[in-house]
């Protein structure tokens, strides 16, 4: 099996393995959250280039192209996570004095709205500007 073919399941098992240890090993929460950060990240980075090599390779735009490309792709993808992690859990933080359950609720679907409307922004002004 080819790494390409194997990454669903590498993540889905790194996604079980911190679920378990939330019951069983919380001391390894940390390990286990930081390499599922790393990973996305990694594959996000990896998604964004394949996402512009194509174009690249078939000589329809120039390097600089690419790069500037991949470039503005990645900062919306640093601005996403700064909005969406600052503001939702502002909020979690806030409607945690309701329970930590609701807390931890509206944060993430804060979170995921955040990420939903600053993505679709980003997009709208930045494609419609280059």
């Amino acid at each position: 099996m080819s790494f390409a073919k194997s990454r669903p399941y590498i993540s889905i098992a790194l996604l079980i393995a911190l679920i378990f240890s939330i019951i069983y090993s919380p001391s390894i929460l940390p390990w286990i959250g930081s390499i599922l950060l790393i990973l996305g990240l990694g594959f996000a980075f990896y998604f964004i280039i394949q996402k512009h090599i194509q174009p690249y390779k078939q000589k329809q735009i120039t390097r600089l192209k690419f790069m500037r490309n991949v470039l503005i792709d990645l900062l919306g993808l640093i601005v996403t996570i700064f909005v969406a992690t600052y503001l939702g859990g502002m909020s979690g933080t806030w409607a945690s004095q309701y329970g930590m359950w609701v807390g931890l609720v509206i944060g993430v679907v804060v979170g995921f709205i955040c990420a939903w409307a600053v993505s679709k922004a980003l997009a709208q002004i930045w494609h419609s500007k280059l």
